[in-house]
């Protein structure tokens, strides 16, 4: 038997890339708390180089710690721009589908559907520059590892 506490509490968690966009801080009020970072993430799935094998789950997150944040607000502008394209490596969880009516573009009228989560981790993010032909991603961030606990050494008797 163990002595770890147990929760009731069930995590539904996804790990995948995608691409950031729409990073953006956003203001509900007024005093402390009133504002909250949030983000859009095109997360894929499929298989490369196949027609029509890759497809797009679009995902609007919030982060859930401070460590998701900061990286988020970090590459919050290169994630807005035109010229660029973010690819991310995250972790979500807890994330439900909400439906809504399109209002702006060729398709305004439409109901679509995304789905809603907390951002719990980027691990990676790589940068292409649009305006660059042939531009290749590249790399701008990767997660520290956390330092493993160091096990003390055992005392040998001599």
């Amino acid at each position: 038997m163990s002595n770890q506490s147990q929760s009731n509490y069930i995590n539904l968690i996804t790990e995948g890339i995608g691409y950031l966009s729409r990073a953006r801080e956003v203001t509900v009020g007024k005093g402390r708390n009133s504002t909250f970072w949030s983000a859009d993430i095109n997360m894929m799935h499929g298989e490369k180089g196949v027609d029509n094998g890759i497809r797009y789950v679009p995902f609007q997150v919030n982060p859930a710690n401070q460590e998701a944040e900061s990286v988020l607000e970090k590459f919050a502008e290169l994630s807005n721009s035109k010229n660029h394209k973010v690819m991310v490596r995250v972790r979500v969880g807890d994330y439900y589908p909400e439906t809504y009516t399109k209002t702006q573009g060729v398709n305004a009228g439409q109901v679509a559907t995304v789905l809603k989560g907390r951002l719990l981790m980027i691990t990676h993010v790589w940068v292409t520059d649009k305006s660059v032909a042939n531009s290749r991603p590249e790399m701008v961030y990767e997660r520290p590892e956390k330092e493993a606990a160091q096990e003390p050494e055992s005392a040998s008797a001599a």
